[in-house]
């Protein structure tokens, strides 16, 4: 529905486009302002329904919020519509909603969700050229092929005038297509000649109030180890086997903080995780809770070798606003109170979080990993593949949200980043959608929510760099350079001559 769901607003912004001057500009400027903000209140309203589950006052103060740039977009492009010649409208469009979704995803109080590009994780023949340009390309294409069929719709009157309008955005749809097929059949074929080493997800869906006291966290303990000895049967390793063999399993994922208790302070679950590790000669890549020696709170991840020692340790690096930070404490502290925030925000980490697993041997597998919200950022994944990793390893949690579109929204994005970055995906949610994305965006292997299970795969270890890992937001740019091009263009149209009608003549009675 994406390629199609943003013809409305693009009509209703050409009809709302200032024809005169004084009052009637201000007048189309609020009205303009508001068809924008409307637009994203109602999208982040019922898209993000499942803010429910923290609170109605959440709910709606989010949707509040990011409104707001939407109804920037709808002003800006009602506002040089009526000054551009018809034939480039489209593009301006699909340029402003480019940097209106990157000015979503940028700083620390960045919420970028419902980005475009997402849209299409589940159609992968059209998500393939995300590898080049990341999502910003899908993005431009899906609101230009929005803006062609609208500007169609507004001259429809004269099918000469429309039927160019239609081709092109056919021929975008065709151009996406047979590019993401030719991609397709390389990521197969590419991947059917590289080594693959199988593995293994433990998935407890366990409920948030098992962690609440001492016998609670640990049940919870016994039920990752158990989980992780049977991924290793699985995935045809040792089990109760003999010891002196090696697991065939390259190493075994637990998501986001499950490991009960904060870790540095609580030795007998080190010793737990660190002989589970050894007994089975199966590394363990695990999701922590920390607070180290200055009361510094941390959501991390930790690797332990087959031989039972720390390997590597990864702290989050993009934590979650109004979620794992809080702003204005000293105003605000009462009202988070009633919604039981922690005392303390989390602190961001540093480093990259890329580990060698297997040290010394020649098809050693570096692991990239990423933590929950960081998957929803092309940075992250990508710093990771240039760091050297041959896979991305996601640890998430969305226990919070249960059974909503949340969980699965948040999957979808997941997609995404492999494509970019070129690189199997391996997916370990605390409740689900755990699952194995392969460099195509597909998933090749999942659990459902809420289910208590483990998942293997052999997944490629894969060394290529995409366009998009080399070269980053580069298409950024472009839209940059669209948009300045669009405006130089209504400037000098602005003084050389009046507007022109935002709609085509044609299309008035």
């Amino acid at each position: 529905m994406a390629w199609g769901a943003l013809i409305p607003l693009y009509v209703s912004l050409n009809f709302s486009a200032p024809r005169t001057g004084g009052g009637a500009n201000r007048r189309s400027w609020v009205r303009s302002w508001l068809i924008g903000y409307t637009f994203g209140f109602v999208l982040f309203f019922v898209g993000a329904y499942w803010m429910l589950e923290i609170g109605s006052v959440p709910w709606v103060v989010l949707s509040l919020i990011e409104a707001a740039p939407f109804a920037a977009f709808a002003a800006i492009s009602a506002a040089a519509f009526p000054r551009l010649p018809a034939a480039m409208r489209p593009w301006i469009f699909a340029a402003l909603w480019v940097l209106l979704d990157a000015a979503r995803s940028y700083g620390a109080y960045a919420f970028p969700w419902f980005i475009l590009a997402t849209t299409q994780a589940r159609v992968p023949i059209l998500l393939q050229i995300v590898d080049a340009t990341g999502q910003w390309g899908l993005t431009f294409f899906i609101a230009a092929v929005n803006g062609l069929l609208g500007q169609a719709w507004l001259t429809k009157s004269d099918w000469r005038r429309a039927a160019p309008y239609t081709v092109a955005a056919g021929a975008i749809l065709v151009v996406l297509a047979g590019y993401g097929g030719r991609q397709m059949v390389e990521v197969t074929s590419g991947d059917a000649a590289l080594p693959r080493r199988t593995v293994g997800i433990a998935q407890g869906s366990l409920d948030k109030d098992a962690y609440n006291d001492e016998e609670g966290r640990i049940r919870s303990l016994r039920t990752y180890l158990n989980l992780t000895r049977d991924a290793v049967k699985a995935g045809g390793g040792l089990g109760d086997g003999i010891s002196s063999a090696q697991s065939s399993v390259a190493f075994v994922v637990w998501p986001e903080t499950v490991a009960p208790g904060v870790f540095s302070q609580d030795i007998p679950m080190q010793n737990a995780m660190a002989m589970t590790a050894r007994g089975l000669r199966t590394p363990l890549l695990a999701g922590v809770y920390d607070i180290d020696s200055q009361g510094r709170c941390w959501n991390s991840a930790v690797l332990y070798d087959r031989a039972g020692g720390l390997a590597g340790r990864y702290d989050k690096q993009q934590i979650v606003p109004i979620g794992e930070f809080f702003p204005l404490r000293g105003v605000l502290g009462k009202i988070y109170e009633q919604y039981g925030v922690p005392a303390k925000d989390l602190s961001s980490g540093t480093t990259t979080g890329t580990f060698t697993v297997e040290r010394g041997e020649p098809d050693a597998l570096r692991v990239g990993t990423i933590i929950c919200y960081e998957s929803v950022f092309p940075r992250w994944p990508r710093e990771c593949v240039r760091a050297g990793a041959s896979v991305i390893v996601l640890l998430t949690s969305d226990a919070t949200f249960g059974t909503t579109a949340g969980p699965i929204q948040h999957a979808d994005i997941a997609a995404v980043r492999a494509v970019e970055t070129g690189r199997w995906v391996v997916r370990a949610a605390s409740t689900g959608v755990s699952e194995f994305i392969d460099p195509a965006g597909r998933v090749r292997a999942s659990l459902p929510l809420m289910r208590q299970d483990v998942l293997t795969y052999p997944v490629a270890v894969r060394d290529n760099e995409t366009l998009y890992v080399r070269w980053g937001d580069w298409f950024l740019w472009w839209c940059c350079l669209i948009v300045a091009a669009g405006a130089i263009i209504a400037f000098r149209r602005h003084w050389s001559a009046a507007p022109e009608s935002a709609i085509e003549p044609a299309s008035h009675p």
